[in-house]
């Protein structure tokens, strides 16, 4: 994977839950599902993105292990975006919370 000298961003995914949700409790229990190890890889596997889980990454199979466009190499000259404001966060719940998801 070609990287610029300067470094590039690293993607990053969110799963939100949102403030009006009347199953709170189900979906925190989603969550957990998702963040067990063999679920988490197998997430990895269909989709194939990167995961933060150590236990997770050493259950997949080689070949998407060593697979520079799931985990890349130069992946240390990756960074986060700057904080959102907080303007931009609340316009962001905002959004989220008129969803009409449930």
């Amino acid at each position: 994977m070609m990287v610029p000298d300067e470094g590039t961003v690293l993607w990053i995914d969110y799963w939100t839950l949102s403030a009006n949700s009347t199953q709170t409790e189900l979906a925190m229990a989603f969550f957990d599902f998702l963040l067990e190890p063999a679920n988490n890889a197998q997430n990895v596997r269909y989709h194939y993105s990167a995961t933060f889980s150590d236990q997770a990454k050493s259950l997949l199979p080689a070949d998407i292990r060593t697979n520079e466009a799931v985990f890349p190499a130069n992946a240390d000259r990756f960074e986060t975006l700057q904080r959102p404001s907080r303007q931009t966060i609340r316009t962001m719940m905002k959004i989220i919370n008129n969803l009409d998801i449930d």
